[in-house]
């Protein structure tokens, strides 16, 4: 596939069916929306399988999935690029394969630590002594040369992984749902940033990364609106203040006089069911717009005693367009 095909049907499209709207300056929130789109249009034209169906967007709401982590069909075989092999350095003349980058290390570390009435470093001699499958002294150029080109692209690649798992803690710790495709997109865009050439976020990659951090796809059992998400602390302690109040009064009531009472209701907004999350979490959050708008369009709310009676009255609520609940 074409990449500017794709971008100028796009723009096309676009042109032709949202044109009601002036011009205007581009905001941040566009910008970071057509960086989206565009490693999603670099994702496919490299040739990887984008199931749409399984896949969604945290940044922009409106979107949803449901994935079956038990049914993920096995995509095809991928070279995993999570660590490179130079091919530049591994010349037919210097088979570099046939030593592991720890003995090369030794080598130059060796190498290096020449006596202090040395100048020119140890002699041939006493590297061969010391290292014997090394063949000639032309291997120790060609040896220094790869550790500090692997070097580096290895540190790099240890810092897209820092730096996406944090991203990742960042916004799981908003309770925001993540899948697949977010993670090879921002995989790809922390490695245009730190200039890691030639990083794929392929499907092996993907899972290698997954594996390490022990993360897997999870149902979301528990909804935050963005407001909750924001006060957690202040709510956390609301929830420990209420808890000290009621056992400081609860024994001058009868259990026939202490209620509770909950609400049931049907679904407004569309959201995403399922997140990438780390493996062994007992309660997994999902940010929302509007956590009502997941759960009501009206809502019955029956009330029931410590003793466990269920009062007769049972409240019908429904939606009113100024915010405001009715009772019927």
């Amino acid at each position: 596939m074409n990449a500017q095909n794709i971008a100028s049907t796009l723009s096309d499209l676009v042109s032709r069916e949202l044109s009601n709207k002036e011009p205007s300056p581009v905001t941040s929130q566009e910008r970071q929306m057509a960086e989206y789109l565009a490693d999603t249009v670099k994702l496919m034209v490299s040739g990887q399988k984008v199931d749409y169906d399984e896949k969604t967007t945290i940044d922009f709401a409106g979107f949803t999935d449901e994935e079956d982590s038990e049914g993920e069909e096995q995509h095809e075989e991928e070279e995993v690029d999570e660590d490179w092999t130079n091919k530049e350095l591994v010349l037919e003349k210097y088979d570099l394969k046939s030593f592991s980058e720890d003995f090369m290390r030794q080598v130059i570390d060796f190498v290096d630590q020449a006596g202090p009435g040395s100048k020119h470093g140890r002699s041939w001699k006493a590297i061969h002594h010391r290292f014997r499958t090394i063949p000639n002294r032309h291997y120790i150029p060609q040896f220094r040369k790869y550790l500090e080109h692997h070097g580096t692209k290895r540190q790099k690649t240890q810092n897209l992984d820092e730096l996406l798992y944090k991203k990742l803690i960042d916004a799981r710790e908003k309770s925001l749902a993540v899948h697949d495709l977010d993670i090879q997109r921002w995989g790809l865009r922390i490695a245009r940033e730190i200039k890691l050439e030639e990083f794929r976020a392929s499907h092996g990659w993907l899972e290698n990364f997954k594996a390490r951090h022990r993360l897997a796809s999870h149902k979301i059992t528990n909804f935050l609106s963005h407001h909750q998400v924001a006060n957690r602390d202040a709510i956390e302690k609301s929830k420990q203040d209420f808890l000290k109040e009621y056992h400081k009064i609860s024994s001058h009531f009868k259990p026939s006089e202490t209620l509770n009472t909950d609400q049931t209701g049907v679904e407004k907004e569309l959201h995403s069911s399922r997140t990438i999350t780390f493996i062994g979490e007992k309660k997994t959050f999902g940010a929302v717009q509007s956590k009502n708008a997941t759960t009501h369009s009206y809502t019955l709310q029956p009330t029931i005693s410590l003793d466990g009676k269920l009062l007769a009255t049972i409240y019908l609520c429904l939606q009113e367009p100024g915010d405001k609940l009715c009772i019927i």
